[in-house]
């Protein structure tokens, strides 16, 4: 296990650690929370950094259209190196006097959490994603699993038995979600904490924003969609709004983009010919319309096959 550790440390070094998100999974990070909502943000009373994992909340097919699912190892590896390591910085600066510790509380959002994302694909993943966790065997301080319901007490029951006692002692569960969140703010001073848990700090759409965000944009939604052309995507732009939209896929099809009900444009997507790190082809980005002006209601659509 150690020497696996080690090899995986080493093969991180190799890209520096990845120093940007970009450079980590080929997306940016505004688009991949989204799909994959891991990230640190804020200090605990004790100084350590929070870690968010809002497991609920991932979408494997989401993650699939933008990156490769290997590469999410390398995106938690950036986020431990760079992200926790600035926290770490900022908690030195709120009190000189205090021991930095390089540790942190992991808050574990199960909410949403539906027994079919518990499949092989999610399975791998997890395991791939265990190659950059075991580079730090003792970096949890404490976790809170928030919103666990039957489906994770019953397996909770079976995992316990392979974790050390001193482990299982960090852990704290919590079906009702009023009582994870006043923990939360026994451990958590209310303007460090993720608005979305009742704290003062930013809400984890405002931080998925500005992730990697180099344009600018005032906000940010972002999607899944079935290639079908039964379902469609939907945005409200104000008067003094201007839209940007791009559609992340693996799959050749032709998208539709209406507002207001009149049609703006038709564009067919097109896959690079390369492949990914498995036969399927390479998830891609196709800008379909820049500036679309407000107000009004923008319609995306999408269907499968598209022109060759």
């Amino acid at each position: 296990m150690i020497q696996e550790s080690l090899e995986a440390f080493q093969h991180f070094k190799q890209h520096d650690f990845y120093p940007t998100i970009e450079e980590a999974v080929g997306c940016p990070g505004s688009v991949l929370m989204t799909q994959y909502p891991y990230f640190f943000s804020g200090n605990a009373k004790n100084g350590c950094p929070l870690n968010y994992q809002m497991i609920g909340r991932v979408k494997m097919e989401g993650i699939a259209c933008v990156t490769e699912l290997d590469y999410i190892p390398n995106y938690v590896m950036h986020s431990i190196m760079y992200e926790f390591t600035r926290q770490v910085k900022v908690a030195q600066e709120q009190d000189t006097t205090r021991l930095a510790r390089c540790e942190c509380v992991a808050v574990i959002d199960l909410k949403g959490l539906d027994t079919s994302q518990l499949n092989k694909t999610t399975l791998n993943t997890l395991k791939s994603i265990g190659a950059a966790t075991s580079c730090f065997p003792e970096m949890l301080n404490r976790m809170v699993v928030l919103n666990a319901g039957y489906t994770f007490s019953f397996f909770w029951t079976m995992i316990k038995a392979f974790l050390e006692a001193k482990t299982v002692a960090k852990i704290e569960i919590y079906s009702n979600e009023n009582k994870g969140k006043q923990r939360l703010l026994e451990l958590v001073e209310k303007s460090e904490l993720l608005a979305d848990y009742g704290g003062a700090g930013p809400s984890f759409d405002e931080i998925a924003g500005r992730k990697g965000n180099q344009s600018g944009a005032t906000r940010q939604t972002a999607q899944l969609m079935t290639m079908n052309g039964a379902s469609a995507i939907v945005v409200e732009l104000t008067e003094n709004e201007r839209a940007t939209v791009s559609v992340y896929t693996r799959s050749k099809g032709d998208v539709s983009l209406q507002n207001g009900g009149s049609p703006v444009m038709t564009t067919t997507l097109k896959p690079p010919d390369s492949r990914g790190t498995t036969e399927e082809p390479k998830p891609f980005c196709t800008e379909i319309v820049a500036n679309e002006p407000g107000p009004g209601k923008l319609s995306v659509s999408a269907t499968p096959g598209g022109g060759s």
